[in-house]
């Protein structure tokens, strides 16, 4: 046992110099890591463009590190500039000794002082010589301007992408750098345009060399400004290809060429037509537009009026539906759609809100001056309430089937005062109509026109209900039913039937209680049957 306990105290007598030359290596790990400055810096998009960590003492003045080491180390705080929301930045992360922290650097071209943020939201100086070095590395490309390539547009205002680029810009300091920044493909893309193929560059070049193939055979060959010249059958496509060159000279911007291989279509002119040219708050109107493509780039703008019109496809046309609020009644409103090169301006005369006749019900069997106009609101909140989902597709194509015509009498219509009682002396004005079954307490209740059910359900403020989507945010809601025959999801045609009448309406007969919106606006359901 003596044996053994002398051999295990000699090894461990044997390993004690290696735990402390480890532990020595260790601690001077460690020692040396304490003393290093580590940058990372983050362009355009928080992509990563530069890394690099070195002790201060062996950096070099002149280099990218020594330069964000000197800004990091700067106690110049500064009130905030001038609002810098829209200005390029660059942010850099910064790791030194117990700093660990990231800071975003507002470097600036018009001379003078620049500006970092810290994490805390505190600003400081960064000197007018670091804001020109900074300037002068080839990590400034964002802050310039004529680093970006000139563009290529077409009559449709878009942008031609590149195949490929060779661009030069100026620097703070007169010298010249290879930019970095631009987007290319090397996909065959396809624009549409519309009319002709109606190209130009923001700024004119110096040479252009363009040639247009039709199936393989070359149809024009020369200046981009001649390009305008060719016409094409509409849905007809040409192989393009384009090379761009802008020549270096004394004190130019930028230089450098451009090459574009791409594909374009030719497409009609678009139309813009309204269903009607007068509407009432509690009417819609219908805006088409034709030959659309893309939903994107519809504009629609007014300074009369704050709608902002959600468009849906419908074939090679869009559709929006447009409703009007109280505050615009007895005026004349403007607004300009546009699509491409068509534009067009409407003048709507927004009359006042129709009249609505009064009616009488003794025998309404609420016992409360207050119940009526309660359940109104709880029902209008109800319908607010509901997820309903998006729905991309149009359904409808008017001629909406009215019920008053069929089966059932109306009660009372949307927007009328209801007066109610014995002696007559209690109103509301409702929202939605009734509708009474005429003869058979088991009637159907039908689908006004084609749709897609959207939800459908019970509460107790609606009773068995079913919403229909029919496209462009319009959607009929039948309330107060007993009995559904649909679930969500179905896609209904016009006359289908979607449940049975029940009791809950006001006025306590067997019927159902319809109501419309226009997304969420209430409108008035008998502006249906007139489209």
């Amino acid at each position: 046992s003596k044996k053994i306990i002398l051999t295990i105290l000699a090894s461990f007598l044997a390993v004690i110099p290696l735990i402390l030359a480890l532990a020595y290596a260790f601690y001077q790990d460690n020692a040396q890591k304490s003393n290093l400055f580590s940058l990372t810096l983050y362009g355009y998009n928080e992509k990563e463009i530069f890394f690099a960590e070195e002790e201060p003492e062996l950096m070099e003045e002149d280099s990218i590190i020594y330069l964000f080491y000197n800004i990091s180390q700067s106690s110049n705080k500064s009130v905030a500039p001038p609002d810098m929301s829209a200005s390029p930045y660059v942010t850099a992360a910064i790791r030194y000794g117990d700093l660990d922290t990231k800071i975003k650097c507002y470097f600036t071209k018009d001379g003078g002082n620049a500006h970092f943020i810290d994490e805390n939201g505190e600003y400081f100086i960064i000197s007018e010589e670091n804001n020109l070095k900074f300037l002068n590395t080839s990590y400034a490309e964002d802050f310039y301007d004529n680093a970006r390539l000139y563009s290529l547009n077409t009559i449709d205002k878009d942008i031609i992408i590149p195949k490929s680029s060779n661009w030069n810009y100026l620097k703070a300091n007169g010298s010249y750098e290879r930019s970095n920044l631009n987007e290319s493909t090397d996909k065959k893309l396809t624009y549409e345009i519309t009319g002709a193929i109606d190209l130009g560059f923001d700024t004119e070049p110096d040479h252009s060399l363009v040639k247009v193939y039709d199936k393989g055979v070359l149809i024009y060959e020369g200046n981009i400004k001649k390009l305008s010249t060719i016409t094409a059958e509409a849905h007809h496509s040409l192989d393009v290809t384009i090379t761009a060159e802008w020549y270096k000279k004394d004190g130019v911007e930028s230089y450098g060429n451009i090459t574009y291989d791409f594909y374009v279509t030719i497409k009609n002119k678009s139309e813009f037509t309204i269903s009607a040219n007068s509407t009432t708050p509690e009417n819609f109107l219908m805006l088409t537009c034709t030959n659309v493509s893309d939903l994107s780039k519809i504009t629609f703008s007014s300074e009369d009026i704050e709608i902002s019109p959600v468009f849906v496809k419908d074939r090679s046309s869009a559709k929006a539906l447009l409703c009007f609020s109280e505050f615009y009644e007895n005026s004349t409103v403007e607004f300009t759609v546009s699509y491409g090169v068509s534009i067009k301006t409407f003048s709507v005369k927004i009359l006042p809100a129709e009249y609505h006749e009064a009616y009488e019900f003794a025998d309404m069997y609420y016992a409360l001056e207050s119940a009526p106009t309660k359940i109104d609101q709880s029902r209008a909140l109800a319908i607010l309430d509901l997820k309903i989902p998006k729905n991309d597709l149009v359904y409808f194509q008017g001629n909406f089937a009215n019920p008053d015509e069929n089966k059932f009498s109306l009660a009372y219509t949307h927007g009328s005062r209801v007066f109610w009682g014995s002696e007559l002396v209690h109103s509301f004005i409702a929202f939605g109509n009734e509708y009474i079954a005429k003869d058979d307490n088991r009637a159907y209740v039908n689908a006004l026109e084609n749709g897609v059910v959207s939800i459908c359900g019970s509460n107790d403020s609606l009773g068995s209900f079913v919403v229909i989507d029919h496209g462009c945010g319009l959607r009929t809601y039948y309330t107060q039913l007993s009995s559904l025959n649909v679930s969500q999801g179905d896609v209904i045609v016009k006359g289908q039937a979607l449940g049975k009448v029940g009791s809950g309406t006001h006025t306590g007969q067997d019927g159902f209680i319809l109501y419309c919106t226009v997304y969420d606006d209430f409108i008035d359901p008998n502006a249906l049957f007139g489209q």
